[in-house]
């Protein structure tokens, strides 16, 4: 075990590099770790042997690091360098913690101390909610098999379009369906399935759609059931995005964005919706991927008068009308009636008198 103090919390730069190539290079390669991870860790190494140099691993200096990144980033060419935004920060110190948990759990270091890094406020973006309709129909144009293609070519595209649409049925992530084997489908059950290794190494069953089965039972002595290239399924999804006019850049994980939203508008249970995403805390499934689309705030709002809408057209102000007078019990009540009405500020309002009845 490498020496290392409550006082300090730094390990010497040279154990440092050791322990940094064992965890970034020389690690195995996890089942369900996709090429872009493997890419990320040499990023890593790269970046933090260059800024760290001889260095000591200590609190002061991560936060030294993490400064510099906000300030005016890390690129080798300064030209290119700029301020990282708090998003990439916080990525950045998940992955200062899991390097040194795994310092911990294999006893090079005797305490984890990586929760004594702090993380900075994330500035959350509102998201366009994208729709299942739309979605189904960029999936759908995506892949065109065109006259020209050969053979490999049109089995790469069928592989891609395959992919988007798990993807798009299914609550999975890109990289999750790229390590399913044929020995993971299970079809000799009422409901066939198959078995994810989720994020984080956890084991999932994941219902297989019925559209999927016939396809999917002629894999099952297939090393891997999907076999196209993660990275070339979603250059394919923003070829279709563009080819159907949406210009904005809209990623593949916002699939997992829109059947929480549109599952939870629609009645689902938040807590079955997160055994669904996989999710280890309720907080990610509502605050984060539960979105709020413009027809539910419309409904929200009509939830506390209907008559808020002052543009709508004149056979829906008539029915908001008889609407407000029968919550208001007016139209019914033989002793009143109406005697003005009209828009005031954004409400539709009206006076009514007490009709007098004489025998």
């Amino acid at each position: 075990m490498y020496s290392l103090t409550h006082e300090e919390n730094s390990i010497q730069g040279e154990h440092f590099l050791q322990l940094l190539t064992a965890w970034a290079i020389n690690r195995p390669v996890d089942r369900n770790e996709s090429l872009k991870n493997r890419k990320k860790k040499k990023e890593i190494y790269s970046r933090w042997t260059r800024l760290f140099g001889e260095r000591e691993f200590s609190i002061v200096n991560i936060r030294w690091y993490l400064d510099i990144l906000k300030k005016k980033g890390c690129h080798p060419n300064p030209k290119q360098s700029r301020p990282w935004v708090s998003g990439a920060l916080i990525t950045e110190i998940q992955t200062f913690r899991a390097f040194i948990k795994w310092m911990f759990i294999n006893q090079y270091i005797p305490f984890d101390f990586g929760l004594q890094i702090d993380k900075p406020k994330a500035i959350q973006e509102s998201k366009d909610i994208l729709s299942s309709e739309v979605a189904e129909r960029v999936v759908e144009s995506s892949n065109e098999v065109l006259p020209t293609d050969n053979k490999i070519e049109i089995v790469r595209k069928q592989e891609r379009k395959l992919y988007l649409e798990m993807l798009l049925w299914t609550p999975t992530r890109k990289s999750e369906l790229k390590s399913v084997t044929g020995k993971d489908l299970k079809f000799d059950v009422p409901t066939p399935y198959m078995v994810l290794i989720r994020k984080g190494g956890k084991s999932d069953k994941v219902v297989i759609p019925k559209k999927f089965i016939e396809i999917l039972k002629k894999r099952v002595t297939w090393k891997y059931v999907f076999p196209a290239n993660p990275d070339g399924v979603a250059n394919s999804w923003k070829q279709a995005l563009l080819k159907n006019g949406i210009n904005e850049d809209i990623p593949l994980h916002r699939f997992r964005h829109m059947r929480v939203t549109e599952g939870m508008d629609a009645g689902a249970n938040p807590a079955d919706m997160k055994e669904l995403m996989a999710h280890e805390d309720m907080n990610v499934t509502l605050n984060i991927y539960k979105q709020h689309s413009v027809k539910k705030k419309i409904e929200t709002l009509e939830l506390f008068d209907p008559l808020w809408r002052r543009d709508a057209a004149p056979e829906k102000t008539i029915e908001y009308i008889q609407f407000h007078l029968k919550q208001s019990g007016v139209d019914s009540h033989a002793s009143f009636r109406v005697i003005k009405s009209g828009w005031v500020g954004d409400k539709f309002a009206f006076e009514v008198e007490k009709i007098s009845h004489k025998k």
